[in-house]
């Protein structure tokens, strides 16, 4: 009987034992599952954070080559005004040139001669400024409208990375 006695603290320590055992197991597996729920989760969210920032990226993308496809039409059609200005230039300078030629071998004198050629100097001086100033207010224009849809792309780019930063 003695044995039998001895057995059974022995019998009732296996039982605790086990009963901790599944209590510990019990355990486990619940944070287990609730970690694995976590993580799952956070999975989830980042994924989609991913995805809409790739979309958000993409469309950015894309409307960045639409801004620079509309500038480059805008220099494009610009350069083509310019260089029209500069051969109309031209053109009007060299019939200028040819009559200004025909004065001064029609002058009889010296005196004609150096009086024709310095208002003659003094009209290519006076063309040159105004032609010098046309180019270059054409060449502001262009630059201007040029960089306008650059400017609407990125003024739009940072409004949406500030609005997302607040957000």
């Amino acid at each position: 009987m003695t044995a039998k006695k001895a057995k059974a603290p022995q019998k009732k320590a296996t039982k605790a034992a086990t009963s901790n055992v599944r209590a510990l197991k019990a355990s486990v597996e619940t944070q287990s599952t609730e970690i694995t729920e976590k993580i799952m989760t956070t999975t989830k969210a980042t994924t989609a954070n991913f995805e809409k920032l790739t979309k958000d990226a993409s469309a950015l993308g894309q409307e960045q080559v639409e801004a620079l496809t509309q500038a480059g039409s805008v220099f494009a059609k610009g350069f083509e005004d310019i260089l029209k200005t500069y051969v109309s230039i031209s053109q009007d300078a060299a019939e200028k040139n040819a009559a200004a030629l025909k004065t001064l071998m029609g002058c009889k004198t010296i005196n004609d001669f150096s009086a024709a050629q310095t208002k003659l100097a003094q009209q290519q001086f006076e063309d040159f400024v105004a032609a010098s100033t046309k180019l270059s207010e054409l060449g502001l224009k262009v630059t201007t409208e040029t960089l306008e849809p650059l400017n609407a792309q990125a003024s739009k780019a940072i409004k949406k990375a500030t609005d997302s930063l607040a957000a």
